[in-house]
């Protein structure tokens, strides 16, 4: 079975206060979490903003002044995009782990449900047991694009494969390397391409990238 972290944020604003300043103060708190943070991914420095732009944006409703209600919603809005997206990045960070991936999503303050599904292919970079060789994996089946950037503003474009995944071999140990995905396009269909997956080029043993969503490659236009 695999774990999965879950939010279970209440309905009640004040619960919603507890609940995102539990999260706030435990990734504080977590040197691992914070060791392997996605720079794509809100950073902790702006979501402590957020939440306490939260909560005093909860505590003026109770002027009960008109707007104040809207200006609350569009905060508890923001947080709540803050925190959909720390939640899929600690749950890559988690399955890292695999003996520990419970114990990581909890530490990050993070409910879990278990799922007896296997769990689906995502966006992804992976060390290999080859020095400097990388398996690449996308969301779904069929064929794909890649790119890899040291930067990404200079791109380098690899071959497309018919499969939803791919090995990027001859790259040095110790580099920092940045790869992404889309789905071949066609004359009729044209895809995103999926967020920058950042990747330390080990030099043998399985690790894994990060990135900030896992399903960002969808068509744009068809």
């Amino acid at each position: 079975m695999s774990a999965i972290a879950v939010l279970k944020m209440s309905r009640c604003m004040g619960d919603k206060i507890i609940k995102a300043s539990d999260i706030l103060n435990k990734l504080q708190n977590n040197a691992y979490i914070i060791s392997m943070w996605n720079p794509d991914v809100v950073s902790l420095t702006d979501f402590e903003t957020h939440v306490q732009n939260f909560i005093d944006a909860e505590a003026n409703t109770k002027q009960r002044t008109v707007g104040l209600v809207s200006l609350r919603d569009a905060a508890l809005a923001v947080l709540m995009e803050d925190l959909r997206e720390i939640r899929t990045m600690v749950q890559i960070i988690a399955h890292q782990a695999p003996d520990s991936t419970e114990a990581v999503i909890q530490s990050a303050g993070f409910g879990v449900k278990k799922s007896g599904h296997r769990p689906k292919q995502i966006n992804a970079a992976y060390n290999t047991q080859i020095p400097g060789t990388v398996k690449l994996t996308a969301e779904g089946t069929r064929a794909h694009e890649w790119e890899m950037s040291k930067d990404r503003v200079n791109i380098t474009s690899l071959p497309a494969t018919q499969t939803a995944y791919t090995y990027v071999k001859n790259l040095t140990p110790g580099d920092v390397i940045y790869f992404r995905t889309r789905k071949l396009c066609t004359n009729k269909t044209q895809y995103n391409w999926s967020p920058w997956m950042i990747l330390f080029i080990g030099g043998g043993g399985i690790t894994k990238g990060t990135n900030n969503s896992t399903n960002a490659a969808g068509s744009i236009t068809a």
